[in-house]
């Protein structure tokens, strides 16, 4: 029962990951793309759908055998950068907006 309530926060997780990641990309994209180049706004599903497929394209999977954690540890560290990359991605990009 806990390993089953364990995915279902897990998949909660990663969903809001998604999420929140959209969200990021829809502000940034806003503040640097529209500005710049004069595209068109993203909304939030679109910046989703975005976020995704830059995921795929560009993520890296490092994958130790000699990894001494624990398999839950490993999770834990994966869905805390699911909330710290996106989270670090627009607090950088709000002080480089500073200076636009």
């Amino acid at each position: 029962m806990i390993y089953l309530a364990g995915c279902f926060l897990a998949l909660a997780i990663i969903a809001a990951g998604a999420i929140l990641n959209g969200w990021v990309l829809s502000i940034l994209w806003g503040w640097f793309i529209v500005t710049t180049f004069g595209l068109p706004a993203l909304n939030i599903p679109t910046a989703i759908g975005l976020s995704v497929v830059i995921s795929f394209l560009t993520q890296q999977v490092d994958l130790k055998e000699n990894d001494a954690r624990s398999p839950i540890r490993r999770v834990g560290e994966g869905m805390l950068l699911v909330v710290v990359r996106p989270t670090m991605a627009l607090l950088v990009g709000w002080v480089a907006l500073q200076f636009v």
